[in-house]
């Protein structure tokens, strides 16, 4: 069913004046829906593409009146294209969305309800490092060129404060800050539309932070973080090349695993925190969570690994 993200055929209707009938899935309605949503831009875009490729799919077999069954093929035909668990909820959770606002119109029933998503996935895909593995990675990254340094500070600052890599993207020089006499770096955490949230700057974190802006003569107005490639110096880093950066220091130890990526450092703070005694509720607020339940799995995994029942197995 390779059809992600593909634009629907040109071929299919748009417009809702049928005086028979009404074509309800279309791309016009999908928009309807889509503007009377309440989320952000981002996500606006996201569900375009899940529904999009949803009415793709509908056309492509045939259906016009879907039925309770068709969404379930619809959520087998995502598993057989190879679609991760957490992708095929994703796009289940627009699509019963949108049916639960065709009905809220009265122009569809909502035949998706109690249909769920492609099935939880217990634990972290992603695994922290060890004190040993951040010590040998931070020690192997050669500070003597302005790359070096730069890529130096991105991986400290992520193993310090948990930062996701999106908001060590949006992060700027004029978001560090004074408060309380602590150096702080204000955030535009996930979801967020304003930098609302903050990330206390350790010495540790702070001083080779400030000793990098120094070097790059680095202005207020500036990313915290910028390309030293010719064809987009000074340009704010992608997440990618903030991503590309992290998984190639991490190969240059001989650390090469899919799962120890770019979020194994903001796995690798929370844990660090959790291991030092540090209360829950303190690391709540490092990791920015909007709930506590997401904290204490990392707690659970702890208590897990340390209280482990397979030690007293003997035979």
């Amino acid at each position: 069913m390779k059809a992600q993200f593909q634009s629907m055929p040109n071929s299919i209707p748009i417009s809702l004046q049928i005086q028979t009938k009404p074509r309800i899935f279309t791309s016009d309605v999908a928009s309807r829906f889509i503007n009377d949503t309440d989320v952000t831009d981002k996500s606006k875009k996201g569900y375009t593409n899940a529904l999009t490729q949803f009415l793709y799919w509908l056309g492509e077999n045939g259906i016009t009146e879907p039925k309770r069954e068709d969404i379930l093929s619809y959520k087998e035909a995502l598993k057989a294209d190879g679609l991760k668990p957490n992708t095929i909820t994703a796009y289940i959770v627009v699509v019963k969305k949108f049916f639960s606002w065709l009905e809220s119109i009265r122009l569809y029933d909502n035949v998706t309800n109690g249909i769920k998503g492609g099935g939880a996935v217990n634990g972290f895909l992603k695994d922290p490092l060890t004190t040993d593995q951040v010590r040998l990675l931070l020690a192997s990254i050669d500070k003597s060129k302005p790359d070096g340094v730069r890529n130096f500070n991105i991986i400290n600052l992520m193993l310090h404060t948990a930062l996701r890599t999106i908001e060590v993207v949006r992060a700027d020089v004029s978001d560090m800050a004074i408060k309380s006499d602590r150096h702080i770096l204000y955030v535009q955490g996930k979801g967020r539309v304003e930098k609302d949230e903050l990330v206390v700057l350790t010495d540790t974190v702070y001083n080779p932070l400030m000793s990098y802006l120094g070097n790059r003569k680095a202005q207020q107005e500036e990313p915290l973080f910028t390309s030293e490639a010719n064809r987009s110096k000074g340009q704010r880093l992608t997440g990618y090349a903030i991503s590309h950066i992290v998984k190639s220091a991490l190969r240059g130890i001989n650390l090469d695993s899919d799962r120890l990526t770019c979020h194994s450092l903001r796995h690798t703070a929370i844990t660090k925190a959790l291991l030092n005694k540090a209360e829950l509720r303190d690391v709540q607020a490092m990791a920015r969570h909007r709930v506590i339940t997401t904290t204490t799995r990392y707690a659970h995994d702890l208590d897990r690994i340390n209280n482990a029942a397979e030690t007293l197995v003997t035979y």
